[in-house]
């Protein structure tokens, strides 16, 4: 006698499906890692652009050089040495600052948006002197830096042009 076919799986069916869920979701698992060092990232890289673009709505507030006294106060003598700290990273190495200011020569500024510029007035351009206060525009380099991992630096850099924003 025939005993009758009932409708299901068979128990080889069910332990080969399990095994293709577990495979599937040991491989998700396995990417939660990856991930969150991903987040982590990102969220540093976020911190530090903001820190460098504070520090350059700091240096727009600053006065622009007056030239009957390019020695009074003023963006480009208050700022050509500065360095300052991102809040939430950590430094990339003991007692380093985060972030640094630096002001390009023209022809570095000339390089960074492939423009020939005349940045004192003086008819020539793309010259190497460094920055000085008889600049009309300010090619500016903000720099953030900071240990990410175990020893890996890491590094976010904003140039911009800082002009006169006085009507």
């Amino acid at each position: 006698m025939r005993a009758h076919a009932e409708g299901g799986f068979s128990v080889v069916e069910v332990v080969a499906a399990m095994a293709v869920v577990t495979v599937g979701a040991l491989s998700l698992l396995a990417t939660v890692p990856a991930l969150a060092g991903l987040s982590r990232a990102a969220r540093e890289s976020e911190i530090a652009t903001n820190a460098a673009r504070s520090e350059l709505d700091v240096m727009r507030a600053l006065p622009f050089p007056d030239p009957a006294d390019p020695t009074a106060p003023n963006v480009f003598t208050l700022s050509q040495t500065r360095t300052f700290t991102a809040e939430g990273l950590e430094p990339p190495s003991a007692g380093e600052a985060h972030g640094r200011v630096t002001f390009l020569t023209e022809a570095e500024a000339g390089a960074a948006f492939a423009i020939n510029l005349d940045l004192d007035l003086d008819q020539r351009a793309n010259e190497t002197e460094p920055a000085h206060a008889l600049f009309v525009v300010f090619p500016v380099r903000v720099e953030v830096r900071w240990r990410a991992g175990q020893n890996e630096v890491q590094a976010v850099t904003l140039t911009t042009l800082i002009a006169d924003h006085a009507p």
